[in-house]
């Protein structure tokens, strides 16, 4: 079977500005998908400055004919064997915008393109607030979960960022012995799985859900294994939070969702950030991931096991 290259938007910088060949990303006879995400990524925080790198990532698009896949919650939606409300949207356009625009005041009047007569437009505000709103939730989300579970972490949340100790809050001893035995019951996994459909619920045909019939039953049962690999790696991120000291990152939500893309072993995602690698192994799906470059060389099924879990991004999506 084909496989399918699911890169993220450090890949896309990149290949754009030829630090890679697409040679060090896909084999011969590959597929190689990006994520609606990349493209907001590139949008919501476009600016002067960025202007020339974000337009190289985007012409990396055009140019390798890089294909897109669904937005996260439509292709769960697809992934649960529900009916689409409406066709996912596609980010084609604005791809098009800015690979194609030569300065952050043209792109936002407006690209003319006279054959199909219309003009491509971004509008760089909207993206940011709707990329931070998303982002936000997300991270106040498990802040929440943090709170509720880790001793003396509200008090140190609730102190002035610029005050507080260095040292994050975290699990210890027996406390964090009951959580890790926690994320390992299938009833952890369950409330995951349970997630992932709700998600799913959101672009779904509410016409379509109706009552539970034997072939919904079958299609949630095929489902739980195609968004197995995401479940155990979104565990892992979890337990890095509860036990390790560490702060949720907004860019992590959408690099995290990467991997519900990640169906089976011939759906690969590309990427070369130690966290996502790291975080892999420690789930059991190194055989998920690719690394790429001079750095690692094309390798699936390696990861450098002594990887820090927290990496500077070369690039603020």
């Amino acid at each position: 079977m084909t496989k399918t290259i699911i890169i993220d938007t450090h890949v896309l910088y990149d290949i754009g500005l030829n630090n890679v060949s697409i040679k060090d990303v896909r084999k011969p006879g590959e597929r190689l998908c990006y994520s609606p995400i990349s493209v907001i990524e590139l949008v919501s925080k476009l600016d002067d400055r960025s202007f020339d790198d974000r337009k190289a990532a985007a012409g990396a698009i055009l140019m390798h004919g890089i294909h897109e896949l669904p937005d996260p919650e439509s292709h769960l939606t697809n992934t649960f064997g529900y009916k689409l409300a409406e066709p996912a949207p596609s980010y084609a356009d604005a791809v098009l915008a800015l690979a194609e625009g030569h300065c952050l005041d043209e792109v936002k009047r407006g690209i003319p393109d006279y054959g199909n007569l219309v003009r491509r437009t971004l509008n760089v505000p909207f993206a940011a607030t709707w990329r931070d709103k998303g982002e936000r939730e997300w991270v106040d989300s498990l802040i929440h979960l943090m709170v509720e579970n880790i001793p003396r972490f509200r008090k140190w949340y609730a102190t002035d960022s610029d005050r507080r100790s260095p040292s994050v809050p975290k699990l210890r001893g027996d406390e964090k012995q009951r959580f890790l035995a926690g994320m390992r019951s299938r009833e952890w996994f369950a409330q995951v799985i349970a997630g992932c459909q709700m998600r799913a619920f959101i672009k779904a045909d509410n016409r379509a859900l109706g009552r539970i019939t034997r072939k919904k039953v079958d299609d949630l049962v095929a489902a739980i294994p195609k968004i197995e690999c995401f479940t155990h790696i979104y565990t892992q991120y979890l337990v890095r939070l509860m036990t390790e000291g560490l702060l949720p990152r907004q860019n992590d939500s959408g690099d995290i969702d990467l991997f519900l893309y990640s169906t089976d072993d011939d759906h690969i995602v590309a990427t070369n950030e130690k966290k996502w690698i790291a975080l892999a192994e420690s789930a059991g799906f190194t055989r998920r991931i690719r690394t790429y470059g001079h750095r690692h060389g094309m390798a699936e099924r390696q990861c450098d096991h002594n990887c820090p879990y927290e990496e500077a991004a070369r690039y603020r999506h």
